[in-house]
């Protein structure tokens, strides 16, 4: 190569190198502006660039994302007043109901209580009055003679022959019967004042007094009390003492015959020995249940 070209190319390749060797001086010697820190709670000034009024980074994007807030509540709401209607009025009368008023307010029920001699049903009243229940319990008329412990106008009402068949004569007897010799009765005045004053009435009579109310007020509610076994049964009339052997015996036998009147009951509640409040408590929730009916008992005396 001349020696003329050889000067030329060198001093352009000179020439190169120092315009790169200035550019990347003033490269390394600019200020670039620091990553944001977007956690940072406390946005500082940019101090690069004073003067020029612009925020800081972090503050922009947060003010700008604030605004795209505002911007989009403000058109929903618009859009919600354009293309919502209100809604109607709806009025709902106070007194207005969907259901019948015998089942918002359920009649009284005539309540029977029925099954053979010993098998509790004295006790079962009993336990009743000492919870309480609003029942009103009617009190039988009876020939027969006051048994120790007995108080008249509480267990019974204890009348002679001539006074039972006094009431017999006006009527006012709902039920009546002669069992082993001695004459039974349930007084109707007692009844019409309980189901009058709105209460349940219960009525504790033998199973043929039940076979009666059952033609006259077939629509009463019919329970039938029972032991868990027959030598259950023969136990408590034992260990009552009111009885004889040859009592014991016609007992028996017309306990058998009671038991073959369960169809004409519409519930059975089983007393077992030591467990009088779970017998209890199943007469109250067959009667609690029969408040519930869609079609309700009509009584009529």
């Amino acid at each position: 190569m001349p020696r003329g070209e050889q000067r030329s190319t060198l001093s352009a390749s000179v020439e190169e190198q120092t315009h790169c060797t200035r550019f990347f001086t003033a490269l390394l010697d600019f200020n670039f502006p620091k990553p944001c820190q977007f956690h940072d709670k406390v946005d500082k000034p940019d101090t690069r660039r004073e003067g020029c009024g612009t925020l800081p980074i972090c503050a922009t994007i947060k003010q700008k994302a604030a605004q795209d807030v505002n911007n989009r509540e403000a058109t929903n709401a618009t859009c919600e007043e354009r293309h919502v209607p209100e809604s109607p009025e709806i009025r709902i009368e106070s007194e207005e109901t969907c259901l019948p008023e015998h089942i918002l307010h359920p009649k009284p029920l005539l309540i029977v209580l029925s099954g053979p001699s010993g098998v509790g049903k004295d006790a079962a009243l009993k336990r009743m009055k000492e919870r309480g229940l609003p029942f009103a319990f009617v009190t039988t008329v009876t020939t027969r003679p006051k048994r120790p412990g007995e108080v008249h106008g509480k267990d019974y009402f204890f009348i002679s022959v001539e006074e039972y068949q006094e009431l017999l004569a006006r009527g006012e007897l709902l039920e009546h019967a002669e069992v082993y010799g001695n004459y039974y009765g349930v007084p109707k005045e007692q009844v019409r004042q309980a189901l009058a004053r709105g209460q349940d009435v219960i009525l504790r009579i033998d199973v043929q007094g039940a076979a009666t109310i059952k033609k006259l007020v077939p629509d009463a509610l019919f329970i039938f009390l029972a032991a868990s076994s027959m030598q259950e049964l023969m136990e408590r009339l034992v260990a009552r003492k009111t009885e004889t052997g040859i009592d014991l015996e016609r007992r028996k036998e017309t306990a058998r015959k009671e038991m073959e009147a369960l169809p004409m009951f519409d519930y059975v509640v089983i007393n077992r020995d030591e467990a009088l409040d779970e017998a209890v408590d199943q007469i109250m929730c067959i009667i609690q249940a029969e408040k519930c009916r869609v079609v309700p008992r009509h009584i009529e005396l």
